[in-house]
């Protein structure tokens, strides 16, 4: 991952407050994405991260991942418990603080910020027998750096993309290739009923080839798709909305691609076709406003007003749990989830956000619909990482 790791540092220093002299993480950087965009290091074992303000940042890992560790993080200074001298009674987790001790005296630290997720048992030992100093549970510094994408992060973001794509497309495909039996879809080749588990199962192979997983990918019918995130594991319907919502992780670079279409086998009702058409024009409309100082408020509010002008519900004036009961959409990169929320915030939008823009409808004894696509922001208005169509009736 290219990062200009010397202009981080510097952010993390203005994101920090002015209390706190370093930051501390321990946890695996596979699952910790702040960990590993600041590390560029992928490890399934939890190792110590340290940023000492105005100074370095170092990484604390064990004898057998130094080397490594050397030559593939971004962290120049990686040292290991066996750099120290402790006292021949410490063992397990003392032994580790007794350690970070030493750190925090060499650079004459005062008080740590902690992330939110910091273990506890760390934290009950570090206030319990480093006294000394103060530790403070702030928020993450490093997130905030993760907003604004670098055109290596887009890259990678675009291949997760494509992989979603691809296997958007061959499930679309398979579905069109289906017989109707009893308002059940049947596939022509084996003649087995095409269930939603079918689906997920052809998507995930697709996935793989592409050097990709997903652990949730959403494919609903019927009146499963009342509920955004309902799945269907049974039998896919005839003329009832199936939605497909993919939203792989790459196993090389781990940054997530989003995307979601919803599609019908045969003819939809006309109150179905114009849920359709009311999703698909607000989500067309919430996108046209896109560029840098829009605020992520004016977009779910332009998604809101096209929705509530063809006559459906939104949460925005109303606490009603049907229509658009969600928000517009949200940042993608190494999560799926991150920052900024496309909803009822002034977040203004700067060059390089990664979002995507997904209104849905959702009514019970209908259905639900929902299109989605990421896009990222440019100097004069966005960019859109899907290609792939958008058609309801198959």
């Amino acid at each position: 991952m290219i990062l200009n790791k010397k202009q981080i540092l510097k952010n993390i220093i203005n994101n920090l407050p002015s209390n706190i002299d370093a930051y501390l993480i321990y946890d695996n950087s596979i699952q910790n994405s702040d960990l590993y965009y600041i590390t560029n290091f992928k490890s399934e074992d939890p190792f110590f991260y340290i940023f000492i303000k105005n100074v370095e940042d170092i990484i604390l890992i064990s004898d057998m991942e130094k080397k490594r560790a050397l030559k593939e993080s971004s962290v120049m200074n990686v040292i290991t418990y066996n750099d120290f001298l402790v006292k021949n009674d410490l063992k397990g987790n003392e032994f580790i603080i007794d350690i970070l001790k030493q750190i925090f005296n060499k650079y004459n630290i005062k008080e740590i910020g902690l992330p939110y997720n910091f273990p506890s048992i760390l934290y009950f030992l570090l206030i319990n027998k480093n006294k000394q100093y103060k530790y403070s549970i702030i928020k993450s510094p490093i997130k905030k750096e993760r907003e604004i994408k670098t055109k290596c992060e887009l890259k990678y973001i675009q291949q997760s993309i494509n992989a979603a794509e691809f296997a958007m497309k061959s499930a679309i495909h398979k579905l069109k290739n289906t017989y109707i039996e009893n308002d059940f879809l049947y596939d022509k080749k084996t003649k087995k009923i095409i269930t939603g588990d079918i689906i997920k199962k052809y998507i995930d192979e697709k996935l793989i080839k592409k050097n990709c997983y997903s652990f949730s990918t959403i494919v609903s019918c019927d009146e499963d798709t009342e509920n955004p995130h309902g799945t269907t594991n049974g039998p896919l319907k005839y003329k009832k909305p199936i939605i497909i919502d993919i939203f792989p992780k790459s196993i090389k670079t781990l940054y997530y691609g989003d995307m979601t279409r919803t599609v019908i086998r045969g003819n939809a009702s006309e109150q179905l076709k114009n849920i359709y058409n009311t999703v698909k024009e607000a989500q067309e409309e919430g996108m046209k406003i896109i560029k840098p100082n829009v605020s992520c408020l004016d977009i779910h509010n332009k998604v809101c007003d096209i929705i509530e002008k063809n006559g459906y519900h939104t949460m925005r004036n109303s606490n009603c749990n049907i229509g658009f009961i969600h928000s517009t959409g949200h940042g993608v990169g190494l999560d799926i989830h991150e920052s900024p929320n496309v909803s009822n915030n002034n977040y203004k939008l700067k060059c390089g956000n990664v979002i995507t823009i997904e209104p849905g409808l959702y009514y019970p004894k209908i259905g639900g619909i929902r299109i989605e696509d990421t896009i990222y922001v440019t100097k004069n208005g966005y960019k859109n990482f899907n290609k792939y169509e958008k058609i309801f009736e198959i």
